[in-house]
């Protein structure tokens, strides 16, 4: 896993792209109505400190500004109310924006990942969960932040220009008040995000914990074996466990915090008494003093939005910086560019070639020195007692994975000279467990082949040879049923019945090459009988592999390839094998003999 790193100092800038990249225009006004409810309020002080100077001192010749003044605060104070609901408006629908844009960018880098390699990687899933937090409501967190930061400068030159015109020394204090809290700040911000990597891990395994007691796919064993309380009891534990340690962390930065606030209210407690010794002793105006008791809070939130911004901005660019570096990870795949003809006939063969894998951190090789060769048309069956290997050849043949060593061949051509995704658009496959999508019928079948329309007549034909065309027949809405409970008016399906969903959408693929990874695993007799006659009919002009454990379906296959601790130990037909005496006669007749007896 290769990391293409940003430079730290490149962040805000490439977010703030992020951000004008969801909505220049929203983006534009955001920022507008920023700087104008950043203005309003230190233009209204002022006004309300001439009008009182002008009642200090009224007279007649005066009404006609004073009218003014008031006319000009009553329409700042109007216009600013007319004008929030629109800036929050604006400001939720570009948090929108930017939240979906971000997510799509998350999820679309983790699409492109040809194969599954990162799937078996944990530090992928550490990045991953890191990543995740930069995205989404931190960008848009970067987006307030980096407001903040122009309401504070904004507010600091106006507010700063005023106060020095009636005593720079009251400044001065209010700017030295801030500083503690600053480097607090700092210090806080560049602590946190260590913190958070250091519980990537744990977080997931509490996230873990918490789906196995909330998801269907384990409330049968949790009940049946009353894991309930166990699984509640190793949260809770690992829950103590981690929050302690960060508590520690947490009490430290409180003591600090403590401190560095009590210095700065100290410090602006000199401020004011200084203003109050100067305001009894008249050196001061009425309206000034309705100015600067208005101003000096805005002057010290000036200053404090400017270094919270930084040290948040610092701290919500690791963050990010994780969701940018995200972005850029490379797994060292290869594509090639040749097209793999979807005639057939034009596919001569599958050959693999000292084909050895091992998956990413084992010890120990899940294949070794795998060769064969598949000429076209063929139905191939790969068996094997658990943990020989057999699916990860298939992943193999699906260029799920690469070799570690060794190559495969389509057409005698290396398959990484194929364009991955044309590739394996002359691929279908069922598997044991096929993935179960919350969605309708149709669109479970759509999904043989996206690029093309799918006439409902074909869809029923497949559920036909799927054997699962009546059970859609007796549903409320047909192919438009929505398949599993997870929402409302969904259809709860067997194993057996996703098995035979998937089956069907293989049956509508334009697929050349067909593979079967314990397709009939959850099957009744009945219904692997007739998946069986399917199968064969519909691969009798393709490449068909097929992976069980029910060997009474190998007898019928072109060949038969048996593997065991990750090598091929016999490759032939069943009869050939049958008579080789060997380990495939020894798992065929431990079958039968179980039937038998």
């Amino acid at each position: 896993m290769k990391k293409h790193l940003l430079p730290m100092q490149n962040v805000t800038l490439k977010s703030f792209q992020l951000l004008f990249h969801a909505s220049p225009i929203m983006c534009i006004a955001f920022f507008m109505f920023e700087i104008l409810f950043c203005l309003i309020p230190i233009f209204s002080a002022k006004a309300i400190s001439q009008i009182v100077n002008i009642f200090s001192d009224l007279k007649n010749s005066e009404l006609n500004d004073l009218m003014l003044i008031v006319v000009f605060y009553i329409s700042m104070n109007i216009g600013m109310q007319v004008l929030l609901p629109i800036r929050n408006n604006v400001s939720e629908k570009l948090s929108d924006k930017i939240a979906k844009d971000s997510e799509m960018m998350f999820i679309s880098k983790i699409a492109s990942f040809h194969s599954i390699h990162c799937f078996e990687n944990n530090e992928f899933y550490n990045e991953m969960q890191i990543a995740r937090n930069g995205c989404g409501t931190r960008l848009i967190s970067s987006l307030q932040m980096i407001s903040s930061l122009l309401r504070g400068i904004i507010t600091i030159i106006l507010t700063a220009g005023y106060m020095l015109s009636i005593h720079w020394v009251i400044g001065t204090i209010s700017l030295l008040a801030v500083i503690p809290n600053a480097f607090y700040n700092f210090w806080v911000s560049k602590n946190r995000v260590a913190l958070f990597r250091s519980r990537a891990e744990s977080s997931r395994k509490l996230s873990y914990l918490s789906s196995i007691l909330s998801t269907p796919g384990y409330a049968k064993e949790v009940r049946l074996f009353d894991l309930g309380s166990n699984i509640l009891k190793k949260y809770e534990n690992l829950f103590d466990t981690e929050y302690s340690r960060i508590n520690k962390v947490r009490g430290k930065q409180c003591l600090l915090g403590m401190i560095s606030a009590s210095v700065g209210a100290i410090a602006n407690g000199a401020a004011l008494v200084l203003f109050v010794i100067m305001a009894i002793n008249s050196k001061t105006s009425a309206g000034d003093i309705v100015l600067y008791t208005s101003l000096l809070p805005q002057f010290i939130g000036g200053l404090q939005i400017i270094i919270n911004g930084v040290a948040q901005t610092k701290d919500n660019n690791y963050y990010i910086k994780h969701f940018l570096d995200f972005l850029e990870l490379d797994f060292g795949e290869t594509n090639g560019t040749l097209t793999l003809p979807s005639q057939i006939k034009k596919i001569h063969n599958i050959s693999v070639n000292h084909l050895s894998f091992c998956y990413p951190n084992a010890e120990r090789y899940a294949l070794k020195n795998i060769n064969f060769t598949i000429d076209a048309p063929a139905l191939v069956a790969v068996v094997g007692e658990n943990g020989s290997g057999k699916s990860t050849l298939i992943k193999l043949l699906m260029r799920l994975f690469d070799p570690t060593n060794g190559e495969i061949k389509i057409n005698d051509i290396p398959m990484k000279e194929y364009d991955i995704l044309k590739l394996r658009k002359n691929m279908s496959g069922v598997f044991q467990d096929p993935a179960r999508f919350s969605l309708t019928v149709r669109e479970n079948l759509e999904f043989a082949n996206v690029e093309h329309k799918i006439d409902d007549d074909d869809m029923w034909e497949a559920c036909k040879k799927a054997g699962i065309k009546d059970f859609i027949k007796q549903t409320s809405k047909g192919l438009d049923t929505i398949l599993d409970k997870q929402f409302e008016g969904g259809t709860e399906l067997s194993g057996g019945q996703w098995q035979k969903i998937s089956l069907a959408r293989a049956f509508l693929s334009d697929a050349s090459i067909l593979f079967f990874d314990e397709a009939s695993a959850d099957l009744d007799p009945k219904a692997e009988y007739i998946f069986y006659q399917s199968v064969r009919e519909y691969a009798k002009d393709k490449i068909a592999f097929y992976i069980t454990h029910r060997l009474s379906g190998t007898k019928d296959a072109d060949l038969i390839i048996v593997l065991k601790d990750g090598e091929i130990v016999e490759i032939g037909k069943h009869t050939e094998l049958i008579k080789q005496n060997g380990e495939y006669s020894k798992l065929y007749h431990a079958q039968a003999d179980g039937y038998r007896s």
